[in-house]
């Protein structure tokens, strides 16, 4: 057979191949060609622009079919492998991407000479699945085992380090035993699903509501159209999140799993191997339970939305009050400098998210207000309960705590609502806006890393495409990825 018959027939399964006698097609087709063309070496705001077009065109024919048709269908996987190419362009591999536009055009791909992949994979979000200390000893005092656990996870983001030490301090409170829910706690008691839920928000964000949010509840995020805003490819939705909690609590039941297994065939290691044990197997049985909670949710987007949307008022309520009304222009200043530099803003943007959230979810009381709850609230107070471990506390989160974690949630979703707004065009000149008003006001950056727009005269791509690239590695791969698209700029 033909080229084109053999590319489609070998690969056909995991890419479409472009009709190219359709002449409504040929626009497309010449937008590929336009990357596959593309320097290699080469990156900037021109390929970007390729890549929106390209997207857009694609949207375009696919919605000139009708519905749930195999054209329609077709046309929808071009363009999902073209936003592929796009957000795996950056990672260093360039030929595998450029091979998936050469399938779509009906191109044998070109093998490459260090046996790299012939394909970019699927890229999903990195998950930093947060864990408590296990090994903190029952003597060690709180403060302390904080401030181990700080300098344990210092490479990690604030949100993870406040989730990480809430549930070591469980460990050092119970002195490694179950801990059960009381009545009137001090701290925001939360369940092990509770806490994962929220590790996964710090990374990914709150879905943006929109006048569609019905819409965020079941679809794929694939499958957004330009309804949700600009940059539909940045939108995501109660279904992803779903998968991507249920995919944590897999990676986490296993994990427990392991220790409880390593221990098992060389207990005398421990001072304590009975005390070890009992504390591993409830741990296995904590996410063996929010394993099966976290299956239920993927199944069930709209529940799961209710409960992130009541958990996230509940850790606003812990956290106080955000000053909002500066009185002079110092205290304005001082302001925009709290909540790890985000000032009040971003996090008043996030209550109004959310609290649109709870009104379109019927989750406020008859006064108007939103609800907020965590297990704890359902889970009743009796020696019965007190039977079962699976039910006990996994965090205590306290006021500092939870506005790291609502911040940086906040800050996360935010972020993504304006990408969504604008699309990938209009941020790059945002991003030089701001960068622009930055410099004259001569904010500093105390912690730069070295290498920060190092060359950046001599580049072929201004600084601020590169800040650009890496806020939407942010979007794409989560805070999860944080160290590896920042620090070694695989944006």
């Amino acid at each position: 057979g033909t080229e084109k018959d053999d590319a489609a027939e070998s690969n056909s399964d995991r890419f479409p191949v472009l009709d190219q006698s359709e002449r409504c097609n040929h626009f497309l087709v010449e937008l590929i060609r336009g990357i596959i063309k593309y320097p290699m070496q080469r990156g900037g705001f021109q390929l970007r622009k390729l890549f929106a077009h390209t997207i857009k065109e694609a949207q375009s024919r696919r919605d000139a079919q009708n519905v749930g048709s195999s054209t329609y269908e077709e046309m929808q996987r071009v363009t999902d492998c073209v936003r592929l190419v796009s957000r795996n362009w950056g990672t260093g591999n360039r030929r595998a991407c450029k091979n998936v536009l050469r399938v779509i055009l009906g191109q044998q791909p070109t093998p490459s000479k260090n046996q790299e992949p012939l394909f970019p994979d699927e890229d999903k979000p990195t998950l930093t699945i947060v864990e408590r200390n296990t090994e903190v000893s029952p003597s060690v005092p709180a403060k302390a085992s904080e401030l181990s656990a700080k300098r344990q996870h210092s490479d990690r983001t604030s949100g993870d380090v406040a989730i990480s030490t809430a549930m070591s301090l469980v460990a050092t409170q119970s002195k490694s035993e179950p801990m059960f829910f009381e009545a009137d706690s001090k701290f925001l008691q939360l369940t092990a699903l509770e806490s994962l839920v929220l590790s996964v928000l710090v990374s990914q964000g709150v879905p943006v509501w929109t006048e569609q949010w019905d819409g965020l509840l079941f679809s794929e995020d694939q499958k957004l159209d330009s309804s949700q805003g600009l940059g539909c490819e940045f939108a995501t939705t109660w279904f992803g999140l779903g998968l991507v909690v249920m995919t944590a609590a897999q990676i986490w039941q296993s994990a427990a799993s392991d220790r409880l297994e390593r221990f098992r065939k060389e207990p005398r290691k421990h001072p304590n191997p009975e005390q070890k044990k009992s504390f591993l197997e409830h741990d296995v049985n904590l996410k063996t339970t929010a394993l099966s909670q976290a299956k239920d949710y993927a199944d069930d987007p709209r529940k799961l939305a209710k409960k992130c949307i009541m958990l996230l008022h509940a850790v606003k309520k812990t956290m106080g009050h955000v000053d909002s009304k500066p009185l002079t222009a110092k205290k304005k200043n001082s302001l925009n400098k709290t909540e790890h530099g985000l000032g009040p803003r971003v996090l008043i943007w996030s209550m109004k998210n959310i609290g649109k959230w709870a009104k379109s979810l019927e989750l406020v009381d008859a006064a108007g207000h939103p609800l907020a709850h965590s297990a704890a609230d359902f889970i009743p107070q009796d020696d019965d309960i007190k039977t079962n471990t699976s039910l006990s506390v996994a965090a205590l989160m306290d006021k500092k705590r939870s506005r790291a974690v609502f911040g940086q949630i906040a800050q996360q979703s935010r972020l993504r609502s304006i990408y969504q707004k604008h699309g990938v065009e209009k941020m790059v000149e945002l991003v030089k806006k701001a960068d622009k008003a930055l410099t004259k006001n001569q904010e500093t950056w105390e912690e730069r890393p070295p290498w920060w727009r190092e060359n950046s005269e001599s580049s072929d791509q201004p600084h601020h495409c590169l800040e650009a690239d890496m806020l939407e590695g942010l979007l794409h791969r989560g805070f999860g990825a944080f160290s590896e698209i920042f620090f070694t700029r695989k944006f």
